[in-house]
């Protein structure tokens, strides 16, 4: 025992006289600038993305990417807002997703960096052998309830930090990426430590930062090749908004006296405690209707609201708006009715992202149910239609008055469209669309 204890100490002494880092192996960064064309009948919007990356990438660390996307050009006169956000893929895993702000006739250009972890699980290459992988950027526009999509790739040169340790560190459980709200709390950090090489690891000191202070160290006792260490600590406290790196240094000394250094990143993000309520201006409409779901989050924040439909097990985006000082608004026609059902029921949620680097935090609403009817037997009911126009002669220009009803009076609102007959085109022209509640 006695022996065993010299041994650490006199580890940890040769640390603090001869520290040591990883040999970077340098590489010139990566840089891709895509021109994106996306159309919308005579519209026209041309936009200029470019990616920027240090490179190599290492795995257990944070990466960085600076995207940014230029309004270069547009053909259409009225005003528009067109929505962006960008998706990171490698392989099958979305590494993030990141609202990146919007492009207008005033605001032609928007900046953004993409932070993320690259997780050990996901890429076990090793310190030997850089591996080239491509990263895919998937540029979403969301504009008047259009959707366009752009993806491209950009080459990435990969590395792990070592071929003796794989190290990862662990927040509440959760690899890589975590998120809380504002709140006093215990917060469970972890480090996993695996032998992972061919030699014994004689002893080493496993040092936890939150951003650049030291929550606390801990000594590495001697590791056989496939040997695991787990190493705790916790911290109890109020973190206010905002994002902390958790980063974990391991110094280790090898046979022959070879001293190195491995380090790995985990990104814990603390949100602000957000309220939301969420309203539908109709719960019973018939297929082709259109219904408005509006709300307001509390505190009052900026950003995107992603509109949400239940299908099957899992929630489909419908339809994306704008987040202006806690309110939002968003307008969708609900879908047909399968053939043979008198009516379903949709089920919809917003969602907000509050993530400042593309994380999982965000705010998610109460559900909310639409009962859909089909216009086949909604029609069977109706016994008598009638229309009056305010006026039966007008001037060209002049506005003119319709007036409809419907008998029985309906529990739903059922959409008609007014037509009158061209002597141009000998044809029925559709003149206006209302709904008669």
């Amino acid at each position: 025992m006695n022996i065993i204890i010299i041994v650490v100490l006199a580890i940890s002494i040769s640390f603090h006289m001869f520290p040591t880092t990883l040999a970077e192996i340098s590489y010139p960064p990566s840089y891709t600038k895509k021109t994106i064309i996306w159309r919308e009948g005579d519209d026209v919007w041309i936009l200029e993305a470019v990616v920027y990356t240090e490179m190599p990438w290492y795995v257990g660390r944070v990466v960085e990417v600076e995207l940014s996307v230029t309004l270069n050009s547009y053909t259409t006169s009225k005003d528009f807002e067109l929505l962006l956000v960008a998706r990171l893929v490698v392989g099958q895993r979305e590494l993030m997703s990141k609202f990146l702000g919007s492009l207008t006739t005033s605001s032609k250009r928007v900046v953004s960096i993409l932070n993320f972890i690259l997780s050990p699980l996901e890429f076990p290459e090793t310190y030997a052998n850089p591996v080239t992988r491509e990263l895919t950027i998937v540029l979403e526009g969301y504009m008047s309830g259009k959707q366009y999509t752009y993806s491209f790739s950009v080459p990435v040169v990969i590395l792990s930090q070592s071929p003796d340790l794989d190290v990862r560190v662990l927040i509440n459980g959760s690899e890589d990426y975590y998120t809380l709200s504002e709140t006093l709390t215990r917060i469970n950090l972890t480090v996993v430590v695996a032998n992972v090489g061919k030699d014994v690891v004689l002893g080493g000191l496993v040092r936890l930062y939150l951003n650049l202070t030291l929550v606390g160290e801990k000594p590495i006792v001697q590791m056989s090749p496939g040997g695991t260490s787990t190493y705790e600590f916790s911290l109890y406290r109020v973190l206010s908004a905002g994002i902390y790196f958790v980063r974990a240094t391991i110094l280790y000394v090898l046979p022959g006296g070879t001293y190195k250094e491995v380090t790995a990143t985990s990104i814990l993000e603390v949100t602000r405690n957000h309220e939301i309520v969420v309203n539908v201006d109709r719960s019973v409409i018939v297929e082709g209707s259109n219904i408005t779901i509006s709300g307001r989050v509390e505190p009052p924040l900026s950003g995107v609201a992603f509109i949400e439909q239940l299908a099957g097990a899992a929630w489909i985006p419908v339809g994306v708006t704008r987040v202006s000082n806690g309110l939002f608004q968003l307008q969708l026609k609900a879908e047909e009715v399968p053939q043979g059902l008198e009516f379903v029921t949709r089920i919809f949620r917003v969602r907000i992202p509050l993530s400042l680097v593309g994380g999982k935090a965000e705010l998610v609403s109460r559900e909310i149910a639409v009962t859909v009817f089909s216009i086949d037997r909604v029609i069977d009911i109706v016994t008598d239609l009638s229309m009056d126009l305010g006026s039966t002669y007008v001037f060209t220009g002049s506005p003119l008055t319709v007036s409809v009803r419907v008998r029985p009076p309906l529990p739903v609102c059922l959409p008609i469209k007014v037509v009158y007959m061209s002597t141009q085109v000998v044809s029925w022209v559709k003149l206006g669309e209302l709904d008669v509640c």
